[in-house]
């Protein structure tokens, strides 16, 4: 969590000064965020960069392929060798204890906490007439008809819903 600002006053806080707070508001006492989190990733293509280091047969010029891709940076044939990526989310409507909970949690579990938190988001800004479909997660409009009404977008998704029951 980059940073979490209070839904009733607008006071933004550092995840560290929440915690401190026990998830309320210093200023009003509000227990409601918004908060933004960011999803850093970086790494190597590690592939690649064997490949670089052992295109040359002259046991001298392996150490410098090695070498080569960390100070040059741009890569072996116009590829990168190394990527970073960001990703910015906004997560809007959570207690304060859900976003201290929250940076505890594994990778996934926080990727699911997104997941259903988004969906969630989704869900209530859907027109009446529309609905996820609770096996494959696709967004349908409801009609007068049996598998519609089960809460599935179509007549295969119910087949497919009875063969995993049984």
């Amino acid at each position: 969590v980059d940073s979490a600002t209070c839904a009733n006053c607008a006071e933004k806080y550092s995840f560290a000064q929440l915690e401190d707070g026990f998830g309320r508001c210093r200023r009003c006492g509000g227990e409601v965020f918004d908060c933004t989190v960011i999803r850093r990733v970086s790494g190597a293509d590690v592939a690649r960069l064997c490949a670089a280091a052992f295109t040359c047969v002259d046991p001298s010029c392996i150490s410098q392929s090695l070498l080569l891709p960390f100070v040059a940076g741009d890569g072996v044939d116009g590829v990168d060798l190394f990527y970073k990526m960001e990703t910015i989310l906004e997560l809007r409507g959570l207690a304060g204890m859900e976003i201290i909970a929250f940076e505890k949690m594994s990778d996934s579990e926080k990727r699911s906490f997104i997941v259903s938190k988004k969906r969630a988001e989704i869900e209530r800004c859907l027109p009446e007439d529309c609905a996820f479909c609770k096996r494959c997660d696709v967004i349908f409009k409801k009609y007068d008809n049996d598998w519609n009404q089960d809460g599935l977008c179509s007549k295969k998704c119910r087949e497919m819903l009875s063969k995993t029951k049984t």
